[in-house]
């Protein structure tokens, strides 16, 4: 997606993390910020698939392009929102092997999520 076409390039960072991405034009730093209190379980998760390697560079690419279309949406990149996008995925997917890596990748972000506290 190249920058210019109603499209900004940004680089989140996540805990030390930097993600390059880009951003519909427009977007206000508040629109991008991330909710601190999510912002290590989400940088675990990103440096848990980054440190894999090509054990799991199929799944990296996936939590790559779901954590970029959700700074595009506008919306808060978070566990939960990780999630939902992932299951959105699977839903719609026919395909033996991107069902595959969509599971493993799910799998990981569910894993690598703590359990709300008041259930």
């Amino acid at each position: 997606m190249p920058a210019g076409r109603g499209y900004r390039r940004v680089a989140v960072f996540i805990s030390g993390i930097s993600l390059v991405t880009f951003a519909r034009r427009g977007l206000t730093d508040n629109t991008m910020q991330l909710n601190e209190q999510h912002t290590s379980t989400e940088a675990d998760i990103i440096h848990h698939f980054r440190s894999s390697g090509d054990a799991l560079a199929a799944e990296t690419a996936v939590l790559d392009a779901v954590i970029r279309d959700i700074v595009i949406s506008g919306k808060k990149v978070t566990s939960k929102a990780i999630i939902l996008y992932l299951i959105a995925e699977l839903e719609s997917s026919s395909d033996v092997a991107e069902l595959d890596v969509l599971r493993s990748a799910l799998e990981i972000v569910v894993g690598k999520t703590p359990d709300d506290e008041n259930f």
